[in-house]
């Protein structure tokens, strides 16, 4: 049915895609860049033009004026909305986009998400109903891709409403949340030809049939790979067909209510053909799985499980309507229904003239809630697995043992009594055993080996390993090899543990091997794993070659160099037998060689697979030559203090040993030191006078050609030290400061200065110096200079005491320090009664060299009459500068 369906379809597109041959190119129109809004496009594209519309919502609703043209997006229908809530075309016109001017297969809708729309209303047959909320065919064909219907809302076909169209093909195209009275995602309505492949129905519901789909009066209509999850309506909650023949294929219905019949599915008056389909958890009021009402519907591979119906018919139902219904590997599986019926319920017309039948073949009916088979006149039941039993041909009743019906997983175990329970007369499964019972045939056939490397072990003997993976027990497995798949042939059969093979391939070539898993006589479904290999010849060993030996006779280091012919698993150098190591893959080698010893050098390589091939060889001597003479010869003195001299040189090239000479000149030399061949300095005291010194470099016994290196030089004698001289000291007797000079003899490195054994620090270049000296004692200073070559010399040495002089208030004769009144009193108690003056230079107030009344009478006269001021040091404190009297004041008592 689905290929005669397809060929009309394709005749039609084919019968009018060559019209416009004229026109070479078509066009691409983009959106917004090039039109701001897609009816603009539209309006302006030709024949197979593209308009294509970049992301974005366009609040438009569209027409395609009958053009073959194709609206695609660029970015996806996630990305590119069509919103037609605006009513961009007037009120009347509340349809997204309409075909309804004659388009063809070649009008292309590709990749938009379509949505707020709320159809046009229209009069027919039928009655007056808004139709087409997102999208309007009316006897169109246009093909419909990669899009989704989403929140439209309409009495007909709220997503899609086509009618009395010749052929429609829909791919790819998500209906969801899309709400109505009737077929709420899709309705089709008298079109001659339906394709639906590939879509999904989700949230939507209507208020009477057709929660996602409703097929009505179509000639043939085939929905193909299409999901059916969480739809509602009254009457079919995901699909309605009336008066049409369907066929759907592998389809999976979930979770999809409604509240009269047919939870899923409902079929009047319609020819149904359902295989390889699952109907899990819907529900309704009779038949949750599928209500039928008059209809021949066949059932084929496919699982009604876990539905609930909250009256009759767990899984199935049907109307009063006579109705046939026929089952061949079905699994009707924990369905239930309020009433009883779990299973299959057909109810008894009242005037008992319409009957409806059952016929089941190779299916599982196990219900543990209710009654598995509820209808008028018994089924014909053969090779079925029955709860409770049931009359028929070959009839049992077990446990079917699911694989996990908790995960909606209803394949067979491999220990069910299903398995293998099915007629011998029938087709046998896929495996080639007999039929299983239910719906999903336990296949029984191992799992094909995965992993499988086929790889190279060993080049040497085109040893070649095998591993695999393999799922689940097996008998046995089965290695074959050949030329090429055509021409294989079995060369080992191991056991069914066995994870890997080893083998020789003599011959070159690209053999296949195989590795197939064997259970019970039978192979994977798919046969055996293979893998190609590319056998080589095994490689003849190729020698070492173009071997290089080059002396560095500087350094006697030898270069050996040499082309490898393969990758060798070891290379063996010697010289003159002893082992050099180098790696498997070097192509060269450095050796240090003696002087003048013969070498005799040898390599040999191992092959990978152990050949040990022909060595190479090479004779070499290193002779080493004459060194170069030393450069760079300095010759300085270092110490003159002892005629200490330093020589400095460099050297190139290998030197074994250094000599050096002197004497007073070349012709008179003398060896006087050997030192090692990286020496470049040496030290040396010499004698006054004329001085040669050379520096020879000697290498394997040779001097350089050219003789040593040598430097002249004139040794002055060690130099006499010469001592300070010419020694003045002096001394301040009012300061106590103590003066010394003397004249140096030479630079010294330093000059001690002591007074009374105690340093005083001066300069090493100083001749002159100042001390301190203690009032009334003598003290030495003794002047000692130490040369720059550490000799210290002799001293100079002189003596000084410092004597201060008595200091008085010329009148202040009771030494208070003050000159009043007191000073009268005690003057005269000094001449004329006991007292004694302690400082009578200061009681002689006229310093006339006597104490006498004057003196008393002076001090009054300057005190109380304006006298002259007393003679110096006057009536301040100082020394008395007459010198000839010989009144003393010791000790200053009145100046402290």
């Amino acid at each position: 049915m689905f290929k005669t369906r397809f060929i009309a379809i394709l005749s039609l597109g084919l019968s009018i895609g060559l019209f416009g041959s004229a026109r070479l190119q078509a066009a691409d129109l983009h959106v917004p860049a090039q039109f701001s809004t897609i009816q603009s496009a539209i309006d302006s594209a030709n024949l197979l033009d593209q308009v294509l519309v970049a992301p974005g919502t366009y609040f438009e609703n569209l027409t395609f004026q009958g053009k073959s043209i194709t609206l695609r997006s660029t970015g996806g229908a996630a990305q590119t909305v069509i919103d037609g809530s605006l009513l961009t075309r007037g009120p009347g016109n509340g349809s997204v986009i309409a075909f309804e001017q004659g388009e063809t297969p070649l009008a292309v809708l590709d990749g938009f998400t379509i949505s707020g729309g709320i159809g046009r209303v229209i009069t027919d047959a039928t009655g007056t109903f808004s139709r087409g909320g997102g999208i309007l065919i009316s006897a169109t064909s246009p093909t419909l891709v990669n899009c989704v219907l989403d929140g439209n809302n309409c009495q007909l076909g709220a997503g899609i409403h086509a009618e009395d169209s010749v052929a429609l093909n829909l791919s790819g195209i998500n209906f969801t949340n899309n709400t109505g009275l009737e077929g709420a995602g899709a309705y089709f309505l008298n079109v001659g030809a339906v394709i639906i492949n590939g879509c999904t129905f989700q949230g939507n519901s209507a208020q009477t049939a057709g929660g996602a789909l409703t097929l009505d009066a179509c000639n043939g209509a085939d929905v193909l790979n299409c999901v059916f999850d969480g739809n509602s309506a009254l009457i079919g909650g995901a699909l309605d067909a009336k008066v049409t023949s369907i066929q759907i294929v592998e389809c999976q219905f979930t979770s999809n209510e409604a509240t009269l019949i047919g939870g899923a599915a409902t079929f009047f008056q319609s020819p149904a053909n359902v295989v390889s389909c699952n109907f899990f958890d819907n529900i309704a009021g009779h038949g949750a799985a599928i209500g039928i009402d008059g209809s021949t519907v066949i059932l084929q591979r496919s699982v009604i499980a876990d539905n609930f119906a909250t009256s009759q018919g767990g899984a199935i139902a049907s109307t009063l309507n006579a109705s046939s219904i026929n089952l061949n590997h079905v699994t009707i599986a924990n369905n239930s229904a309020l009433q009883g019926s779990a299973g299959i319920y057909l109810p008894l017309n009242p005037g008992g003239t319409v009957i409806s039948t059952v016929l089941a073949s190779h299916s599982i009916f196990w219900n543990p809630s209710g009654t598995e088979i509820n209808i008028p006149i018994p089924a014909t039941l053969d090779y079925c697995d029955v709860l409770g039993g049931y009359p028929g041909t070959v009839i049992i009743d077990g446990d079917p043992s699911f694989t996990d019906p908790g995960a909606r997983d209803y394949s067979l175990t491999e220990t069910s009594l299903c398995v293998d329970a099915g007629s011998p007369l029938a087709s046998p499964d896929q495996d080639g055993t007999l039929p299983d019972l239910g719906a999903i045939w336990h296949d029984q056939r191992p799992a094909a080996v995965t992993e499988l490397v086929c790889s190279l072990v060993d080049a040497c003997t085109n040893s070649y390993g095998l591993t695999w993976t393999q799922d689940g027990d097996v008998d046995a497995i089965l290695i074959s090899m050949g030329a090429d798949p055509g021409t294989m042939a079995p060369v080992a059969s191991l056991p069914g543990t066995a994870t890997s093979w080893t083998t020789t391939l003599d011959l070159p070539g690209t053999p296949t091997i195989c590795v197939e898993p064997l259970n019970n006589g039978l192979s994977p479904a798919n046969g055996p794993t293979c893998c190609q290999v590319v056998v080589d010849p095994i490689p003849e060993p190729i020698a070492a070659t173009s071997m290089n030996c080059s002396v560095d006779h500087e350094t006697c280091t030898l270069i050996v160099s040499w082309i490898n012919g393969e990758n060798y698993a070891a290379l063996s150098l010697s010289s003159n037998g002893v082992d050099v190591p180098v790696a498997a893959d070097a192509n060269f080698a450095t050796i240090s060689l003696l002087q003048d010893v013969a070498t005799t050098v040898s390599l040999v390589a191992t092959t990978g697979c152990g050949d040990v091939l022909a060595p190479l060889t090479c004779e070499v001597t290193c002779i080493a030559p004459p060194p170069d003479p030393a450069a760079s010869l300095v010759c300085s003195l270092t110490d003159f203090c002892t005629n200490s001299y330093d020589v400095a040189w460099t050297l190139s090239g290998n030197v074994d040993e250094v000599q050096i000479s002197t004497g007073p000149d070349a012709a008179n030399m003398t060896l006087v030191a050997t030192l090692p061949g990286d020496a470049t300095s040496w030290s040396t005291i010499l004698t006054a006078g004329a001085q040669t010194i050379c520096v020879e470099p000697i290498n394997n016994g040779a001097p350089p050609v050219g003789g040593p290196t040598c430097c002249q030089l004139v040794v002055d004698s060690i130099p006499v030290p010469a001592p300070a001289s010419s020694l003045v000291c002096s001394v301040d007797h009012y300061t106590c400061a103590g003066t010394l000079s003397w004249s140096n003899g030479e630079s010294y490195a330093s000059i001690q200065l002591t007074v009374n054994g105690v340093d005083q620090p001066i300069a090493s270049d100083a001749t002159s110096a100042t001390v301190a000296l203690v009032a009334d004692e003598p003290s030495t200073l003794i002047l000692t200079a130490t040369s720059v070559c550490g000799v210290v010399l002799p001293s100079l040495t002189c003596e000084l005491t410092c004597v201060p002089p008595d200091t008085f208030i010329r009148g202040d004769s009771n030494s208070d320090s003050s000159l009043d009144i007191a000073d009268v009193m005690f003057s005269l108690e000094a001449i004329f009664g006991s007292a004694t003056s302690a400082c009578q230079d200061a009681q002689d107030t006229n310093d006339d060299g006597s104490l006498d009344i004057s003196d008393p009478l002076l001090t009054l006269l300057y005190l109380y009459a304006g006298g002259s001021q007393p003679p110096a040091p006057g009536i301040t404190c100082g020394d008395d500068p007459t010198t000839d009297d010989t009144l003393e004041c010791p000790g200053s008592p009145g100046c402290p």
